[in-house]
């Protein structure tokens, strides 16, 4: 499969995001009333006492500080609006099956804790892999960040410099509609991409792509999971299927994740090596 994306979130995060939520104002507490002496016996006289005179008006510039401000006075002021979050940048290196190199690099600008928009420029080389043509490929569109899950919608176009069997396409070669679905959180990562190409020229078959795959923690930075992966060509119907798993190791370097399947529509087995760092 041609089309890989990660959220670190890798989170994504690709990630992923919290919500600015607003805090109540506490209002300040009543002020408390004076506790009147105890009321005299039956029979006791009550002698009245005169009421002390008024106070004289202190002025403004006798020395006397000025009452103190609301958020002096255990007031809770309103929290200020919370920075947009840092974007993201990530680099991510695939070699398939027959030395074929996939590099990738990603960017995420974060617009607020909920939006941001997602940049990713890839290639590849082919290496002795002929089901692989060199090709490379730009991708933008908008990230929805809801809690540990990112939505991502994308358009891209790919160009390729030769023919290949994967499709024969050249030059700009295809559109892409795509949609990436990406659930992380500390002890579980499930990804699904899904990729359609038109082409953009005449007699090139029209293509989809997906991908979907669950990795669970097991312990420290160990990861495993299923993994599937399909391509469907309009007029053939599915050229490739592959059912595996998913073996990931992380640490302060990055992380390391080994595909291994069993492609059926071929009979064969495959294997790819992914390296990744946010930068």
């Amino acid at each position: 499969m041609r089309k890989l994306v990660l959220v670190v979130f890798l989170s994504l995060p690709i990630g992923p995001a919290a919500f600015a939520a607003d805090e109540d104002v506490a209002a300040p507490p009543p002020e408390g009333e004076a506790i009147p002496a105890s009321a005299p016996a039956v029979g006791d006289a009550v002698v009245a006492e005169p009421l002390p005179a008024p106070a004289a008006p202190v002025a403004a510039d006798a020395g006397v500080p000025a009452p103190p401000a609301a958020a002096d006075a255990g007031v809770p002021a309103a929290p200020p609006s919370a920075p947009a979050p840092a974007g993201l940048t990530l680099f991510r290196l695939d070699m398939e099956d027959g030395f074929a190199v996939h590099p990738w690099i990603y960017r995420e600008e974060r617009l607020n804790d909920r939006w941001g928009v997602l940049f990713d420029l890839t290639f590849q080389a082919p290496g002795m892999n002929d089901r692989l043509p060199p090709y490379a490929e730009l991708d933008v569109g908008p990230v929805l960040h809801l809690g540990d899950l990112s939505i991502n919608p994308q358009v891209g176009i790919d160009c390729v410099w030769q023919d290949g069997a994967a499709g024969g396409r050249s030059r700009f070669a295809d559109v892409l509609a795509e949609l990436y679905l990406i659930y992380s959180t500390p002890k579980l990562n499930a990804e699904s991409w899904n990729l359609y190409f038109f082409p953009l020229r005449n007699g090139d078959p029209q293509l989809f792509q997906m991908r979907q795959l669950v990795t669970v923690h097991v312990i420290g930075g160990l990861g495993l999971g299923p993994h599937v992966e399909a391509t469907w060509i309009r007029g053939v119907g599915v050229d490739r299927a592959a059912f595996g798993g998913d073996l990931a190791y992380a640490g302060d370097w990055g992380q390391v994740l080994v595909f291994l399947a069993d492609e059926s529509k071929r009979d064969r087995m495959e294997m790819r090596l992914t390296y990744l760092k946010a930068l």
